[in-house]
């Protein structure tokens, strides 16, 4: 959970060398990340994506309109393959979209670099009326438990200012062809 919040401060450091950026703004922004952790092994046992996203639709996401559960209706999951991931060296989180239902395209999740979360912020709030489909994806579910979230070319690509690998080096099985 620290890692991902310094990973997010970090790719704020995008705005902090725009000229044209307020940086009161950008203090703002930092101020109002929060990362909402529910810890509770023995709720997520056994479920698969499609159920963690039925128990969390009924959760409680926080009231708060700046909440990207509430606002957005998406959820970061870390479960038992993020963490193997993240012993092998691939800082990912699975995104979530609590939205998204059978028939719509893609999956309505996906494995995000931590350092691209601000990304992902960005992009939902950008489709803040259709969040569910942000998360685009070509191909088998079962697919999606090694592809990576490539990004979106529409994107300043802030998550460079929190990585330490060299800039177009992709994550394992992160291959931008596979997004439509």
């Amino acid at each position: 959970m620290d890692s991902l919040k310094q990973q997010t401060m970090l790719a704020c450091g995008y705005f902090e060398v725009k000229k044209d950026v307020d940086q009161s703004d950008v203090q703002l922004l930092k101020s109002l990340l929060r990362l909402d952790a529910r810890e509770d092994p023995s709720l997520l046992e056994g479920l698969d994506i499609k159920g963690v996203r039925e128990l969390c639709r009924g959760a409680d996401l926080g009231a708060e309109p700046a909440v990207a559960g509430y606002l957005y209706e998406f959820i970061l999951v870390a479960d038992e393959s993020v963490l193997k991931d993240m012993g092998n060296g691939e800082a990912v989180v699975k995104a979530v979209s609590l939205s998204w239902s059978e028939g719509r395209s893609g999956w309505g999740w996906m494995r995000v670099p931590t350092g691209y979360v601000l990304d992902l912020w960005m992009l939902l709030s950008r489709y803040s009326f259709g969040t569910e489909s942000v998360l685009r994806f070509n191909g088998p579910e079962k697919d999606l438990d090694t592809y990576v979230w490539p990004g979106d070319v529409s994107l300043p690509g802030t998550g460079r200012f929190s990585e330490v690998r060299p800039l177009l080096f992709h994550y394992t099985a992160q291959k931008p062809d596979r997004t439509f």
